[in-house]
């Protein structure tokens, strides 16, 4: 007796270049099925969404662990993902409020939701933070006079102190204006 396996079958929507995101673009014929395949059946059997988008049984396996790590079906499933995620904002946010008055809820589960859904359809929580600095830092002049100063109390010239440059010794007064 021959054991018949049934594979579902998903019908592909007709892409219209013009209507795709620059990240599909990017694909061949077959990834953009792939990304479509992950996105109908959850994203769990990645050999799965491989043979659902046309690749050989044998070969469906590893074609599918390849795929679903290629920079450019993850950056096209991203943004499938989230236009389709947007496009059920608005279905979803009836939901949420059925959800949020429900009492039989957990309340915890219930702000979960919410903040998660929210999170995705680009509506999250503002944070603001208020960054306060504190600059201490001295003057140039501030600078060489306290190293005038420690020098003059360690008894080391200023000379020294510049190495190979030549330095005129003096004394500096402060002149005070009106």
């Amino acid at each position: 007796m021959v054991e018949r396996v049934y594979q579902p079958r998903f019908v592909f929507p007709v892409l219209d270049e013009d209507d795709l995101s620059p990240e599909m673009r990017l694909l061949t014929g077959m990834q953009r099925k792939f990304v479509l395949a992950i996105l109908e059946t959850g994203g769990l059997d990645y050999a799965a969404a491989a043979r659902l988008a046309g690749y050989t049984d044998e070969n469906a396996k590893t074609l599918g662990y390849r795929l679903i790590r290629n920079a450019k079906v993850l950056a096209a499933l991203r943004v499938e993902a989230l236009k389709r995620m947007a496009a059920r904002g608005a279905d979803l946010a009836d939901d949420l409020v059925t959800i949020a008055s429900d009492p039989e809820e957990k309340t915890a589960d219930r702000l979960k939701a919410i903040k998660m859904v929210m999170d995705r359809t680009g509506m999250q929580a503002v944070s603001e933070h208020r960054v306060v600095v504190d600059d201490k830092r001295q003057s140039r002049e501030e600078l060489l006079k306290e190293l005038f100063g420690l020098a003059r109390e360690a008894e080391v010239s200023i000379a020294s102190l510049a190495g190979q440059g030549k330095v005129i010794e003096g004394t500096a007064t402060e002149e005070k204006s009106d």
